[in-house]
């Protein structure tokens, strides 16, 4: 058991018992500052192993990781809670990488509760007191506060940078200032409708679409959340992209409710009928899920039957493409990243064929 499982083990422990089973609903699904101990806790117990998944995937880009922590290297752990990214990064390195800690670390935290939380933590796996705490939001972090010590700088953004209150051209400009020594960036969040933010982040530093090496999606093995990471090295004025994963571009207009007020005004109903209308409602409902998920590349087509049970029951081994794409997809020794499978019902209604 990793220092951060155990920590959110001993977090499920301290939970009232009502908020065990749902406390992503305690804590607003991660968006709000977390004010509390209980806060705390819920956010560790429903998001901590997503968290260490997400890192440990970052990580493993990084071939040369050896190489850099035999070095004297800081770490800035940017919007940092409860400095999750950092205890990923703990626990990486042991063992193999010959738990060569970091000189210095920076935790970089708007809320009170989670960046004395943050300390806590890692003061116990470091046995360092060297922790810098800059209990501000981004927006406010000055050059002053990120001070290059170390040849080697690992920072941090972790679940924060697709937060659209968040300036992005103003930390950029931040950045560029403080580019000092080797720089590596670690930057991961979930796929949802501001996660290309992690683009436009590392575009502003100069990071063109033309110099990204492998693009990829698909969802995390473990834990099931979704994952869009960019690693990259900055040197000077030299990028090196080490690894590029995400999700295809979710529309470039990223008001959700713009775009609902779009998808509703497309639709005449004064010339529908009841019928129509229930299936234009669920036509949309269904267009509105897939915006959050990948583009669908190809169909593969199948007949299906209803059971006793009214169950849906299709034959996987009557469409040998699709079984192929189906046992590589669940193959882990061939795929790192799963990809969801999409089933579309096309039912006939009054003479009429409805796909859904």
């Amino acid at each position: 058991m990793t220092d951060l499982q155990k920590i959110i083990s001993k977090a499920y422990e301290n939970l009232p018992i009502e908020k065990r089973a749902k406390p992503w609903t305690f804590v607003n699904h991660g968006v709000d500052l977390l004010k509390n101990e209980d806060e705390l806790n819920c956010y560790l117990v429903a998001y901590g192993k997503m968290h260490e998944e997400k890192i440990h995937s970052a990580l493993s880009t990084l071939t040369n990781l050896k190489e850099i922590v035999k070095n004297k290297y800081q770490i800035i752990d940017w919007g940092c809670g409860q400095a999750l990214a950092t205890l990923c990064f703990l626990d990486f390195i042991k063992g193999s990488l010959d738990n060569n800690k970091p000189q210095s670390i920076t935790l970089i935290e708007p809320s009170n509760s989670a960046i004395s939380k943050a300390e806590k933590y890692i003061q116990s796996i470091t046995q360092n007191n060297k922790n810098q705490l800059i209990e501000k939001r981004l927006d406010d972090v000055n050059l002053s506060d990120i001070e290059i010590t170390e040849p080697i700088t690992i920072n941090f953004f972790s679940n924060i940078l697709d937060i659209e209150s968040v300036n992005l051209a103003k930390l950029t400009d931040l950045i560029k200032n403080n580019l000092k020594g080797e720089q590596y960036f670690i930057c991961v969040g979930p796929m949802n409708a501001t996660s290309t933010r992690i683009d436009t982040f590392a575009k502003l530093l100069n990071c063109t679409d033309e110099k990204l090496i492998g693009k990829e999606n698909g969802k995390l093995k473990t834990t099931r959340g979704t994952i869009k990471l960019l690693v990259f090295k900055i040197k000077g004025k030299e990028i090196e992209i080490i690894k590029s994963i995400y999700y295809p571009p979710m529309p470039k207009n990223n008001n959700i409710m713009h775009i609902l007020d779009k998808k509703l005004n497309a639709i005449n109903s004064n010339n529908l009928n009841s019928l129509d209308k229930i299936m234009e409602y669920y036509k949309l409902v269904v267009e509105l899920e897939q915006l959050k998920e990948p583009a669908v590349d190809d169909y593969n087509y199948y007949t299906y039957e209803i059971n006793e049970n009214n169950d849906f029951v299709i034959d996987l081994e009557s469409n040998p493409n699709f079984l192929n794409i189906f046992n590589i997809n669940r193959n882990s020794a061939i795929t790192r990243w799963p990809k969801d499978l999409n089933i579309t019902l096309e039912i006939g209604i009054e003479e009429k064929n409805i796909r859904f």
